[in-house]
């Protein structure tokens, strides 16, 4: 026991030690240093070996590292370079996040403004970054449930990430090459087997998640008037929000949605784009079933 407590006071002052490097390295203006030396496994192994008092320490690392995520936002968008440097950070507080999500929950609203830039960062070359800031607030949303019901604007926030998923979702260009109406009888609950975009096979995961983890009178509103806003701007717009209807109605029963959908049924059994066609026949046999 006693040389227990002795190895974990040395620990213990190994850590102050090295937070307190790091704190250093925060002072460095060279964003592409600071980057590289985080990357990889050093902040989760920190979080892993603290305790609970120790966490207070890392807590005022967290702040320096999304400083350092937003230089390296805007030293890509200036530059069009070191995209990297946003991947390794964001990895950091994914990491972070997947140890002890408390740990990021003061600083959600920072976090929710950085992610939303560098999802809309579409000449990015690598797609992964993109998916990454998305994971970071779901993940939060799904393991830190306050951070929507006792926000004050949880519409706006709800409403935002339908509105980021939708602009991600647009940049899809495969093709479904099926004959909708043979396709009819054998649609089941499946997404990836009938809808082949990446883009859109992310949104699907992300909404899942998304409408698993809220509570229905936190949704709800923002779903309906995101489908009212949206859903007549274009084909794209109409497949890729049909897709979401069908991936809501997993997890609420809300024929009310149905009716809304019914008034435009016709045109859409009708539309030009054989993706549209499909998608609406996938609805109402989804609604036909549930």
């Amino acid at each position: 026991k006693g040389g227990l407590n002795l190895l974990y006071k040395k620990i213990s002052e190994f850590l102050f030690k090295l937070t307190n490097y790091l704190k250093l390295l925060f002072e460095s203006s060279n964003v592409d240093i600071n980057a590289k030396i985080l990357a990889g496994e050093l902040v989760y192994e920190i979080i892993s070996i603290s305790n609970s008092s120790e966490l207070n320490m890392i807590k005022i690392l967290i702040k320096d590292i999304l400083i350092m995520l937003y230089n390296c936002y805007q030293e890509y968008k200036n530059n069009k370079s070191n995209e990297k440097n946003i991947k390794s950070i964001l990895q950091i507080l994914i990491n972070i996040e997947s140890i002890d999500s408390s740990l990021l929950e003061i600083y959600f609203k920072d976090i929710f403004d950085i992610s939303k830039q560098i999802i809309c960062l579409k000449n990015i070359d690598e797609q992964k970054i993109r998916e990454m800031s998305f994971e970071l607030i779901i993940s939060c949303i799904e393991d830190i449930p306050s951070l929507i019901e006792e926000s004050n604007n949880s519409y706006d926030i709800i409403f935002s990430i339908f509105d980021l998923m939708l602009y991600y979702s647009l940049d899809f260009d495969k093709n479904i090459e099926i004959n909708s109406s043979d396709y009819l009888v054998d649609i089941n609950n499946d997404f990836e087997e009938y809808f082949l975009e990446d883009e859109i096979n992310f949104m699907i995961s992300i909404s899942g998640r998304l409408f698993e983890s809220i509570e229905n009178t936190f949704y709800q509103k923002a779903f309906k008037n995101f489908i009212s806003n949206y859903f007549n701007k274009s084909w794209k717009h109409q497949y890729i929000i049909l897709i979401f209807i069908i991936s809501y109605c997993k997890y609420n029963k809300d024929i009310n949605l149905f009716r809304q959908l019914f008034k435009c049924l016709n045109d859409l059994l009708n539309s030009r784009e054989n993706k549209v066609r499909f998608a609406t026949l996938y609805c109402i046999k989804i609604f036909a079933i549930e």
